[in-house]
């Protein structure tokens, strides 16, 4: 079992500057913004990426992973993402898919 562990304040940053666009359904944020200004104008945040949502989820998960980490703490490799930038977590997760499962 992977845990992506990413503090709440890094957590709720990424969250809240996500937007999509609603046309190709591809997701930006501020370092990813296209350059195409009509692709600008039309981006969107979702209601549940505002602030004041995310961290109300971000209660809920805090108390349900602390439960996961109880019973699954033999299995679980945990990598700290707050470490990381997207596309090198992007990347770890990928490489780790491709590992063949031990029996």
């Amino acid at each position: 079992m992977i845990l992506l562990d990413c503090g709440e304040e890094v957590s709720v940053k990424r969250l809240a500057d996500r937007r999509i666009d609603p046309v190709t359904g591809k997701y930006y944020n501020s370092k990813t913004t296209p350059d195409d200004q009509l692709i600008k104008d039309r981006l969107e945040q979702h209601t549940e990426d505002k602030e004041e949502v995310v961290r109300k989820r971000w209660r809920v998960w805090d108390d349900f992973i602390g439960k996961i980490e109880e019973v699954y703490r033999p299995y679980l490799f945990s990598i700290k993402t707050e470490l990381y930038s997207e596309e090198e977590c992007t990347d770890i997760i990928s490489e780790m898919m491709q590992i063949p499962r031990r029996d």
